[in-house]
């Protein structure tokens, strides 16, 4: 362990980054069940409103994972106490931006965030890594995956029902507010302040990055996890409500409900999943297959669904997608 502190610490911090990784997970897919509060601005400001909406998603992806690979190194050398609370910072930041509901605060504004949001997960997993043992890897993962997914349950439906009553610039000033309080407790409660010694040590860092890349079981695992988990999450979070409400005839409401579906079976098969990995099982690539497999056949569904009007196929495919996302 590089970090120092109680097992209370340990578990206090575990929490607070558990409960960041909700906050961006909720952030990742709020814009899945946005389309009616899109449209309005988009109407407001006379530019295309699916055009806004497909920019405000890519904006987070890209911006993602762009943060991966900058992110990583930083947590690695200043440590989740500084990198962690300062990343959570500019997660408050960006959600403050889009309430202009302008194209530039909301582009801009989810740039910001989803730049920000990688923080959450990496954080989570250096600590873990300092605080508990390899054997419980594959299990912690897991939980934090549940927790995302539980989050995702809330953006879909219940977060339409909560737009509709209290409407945007409330729920982004509540999103807002607890990223700001995430900030301070991270800073407050970590102890991890990195192992920089001097800047020297940073561009080693980052050089360690064309090694990590050059390891095949790295891509195994990334063209798994694109497969499966990340054109799922694509789906919740981007084109899975239009889908459904132009190509099934779904009400929002109905479309909202379907991709809860999605966070719910993701939700109750992570922990599962993980359990196998790490107590049955004991290796990666039964579950490396295992997860485009259930993405192929959930894609399989979908279409055929369609085509067949049978509504119990395209549930069975938004169950084999969140599969997809726990495994």
């Amino acid at each position: 362990m590089t970090a120092k502190g109680s097992n209370n610490s340990y578990y206090s911090i575990m929490i607070i980054l558990l409960i960041a990784y909700a906050l961006v997970y909720f952030h990742r897919t709020m814009t899945g069940i946005m389309k009616p509060e899109v449209d309005e601005f988009s109407r407001y400001y006379g530019i295309n409103a699916n055009i806004l909406l497909s920019t405000m998603s890519s904006a987070y992806f890209y911006a993602y994972a762009t943060s991966q690979l900058i992110t990583g190194p930083l947590l690695d050398s200043y440590g989740v106490k500084r990198i962690g609370a300062t990343m959570l910072a500019v997660l408050s930041l960006g959600t403050i931006l889009m309430l202009l509901k302008n194209e530039f605060g909301l582009i801009v504004g989810r740039t910001l965030i989803g730049f920000a949001a990688a923080v959450a997960f990496l954080s989570y997993m250096r600590s873990f890594s300092l605080y508990f043992s390899k054997s419980m890897q594959a299990k912690l993962t897991s939980f934090a995956i549940m927790i995302g997914n539980f989050s995702t349950i809330v953006s879909t439906y219940p977060l339409r029902i909560f737009l509709q009553r209290f409407g945007y610039t409330t729920t982004l000033l509540i999103l807002a507010s607890i990223s700001s309080l995430l900030s301070y407790l991270v800073f407050k409660k970590s102890s991890d302040v990195g192992s920089i010694e001097k800047t020297s040590k940073l561009r080693e860092r980052f050089a360690e990055m064309k090694k990590i890349a050059s390891e095949k079981h790295i891509w195994g695992v990334g063209i798994a996890a694109l497969a499966g988990y990340g054109t799922s999450i694509a789906y919740q979070a981007t084109w899975g409500q239009r889908n459904l409400t132009e190509m099934f005839g779904f009400s929002i409401g109905k479309a909202s409900i379907m991709l809860m579906i999605i966070a719910i079976t993701a939700t109750i098969f992570s922990p599962i999943v993980g359990f196998i990995s790490d107590n049955v099982i004991k290796r990666r690539k039964p579950i490396l297959i295992s997860t485009p497999l259930s993405s192929l056949i959930g894609w399989f569904l979908i279409y055929i669904s369609f085509y067949l009007h049978n509504s119990i196929l395209l549930y069975a495919s938004m169950i084999s997608l969140g599969l997809s996302i726990a495994l």
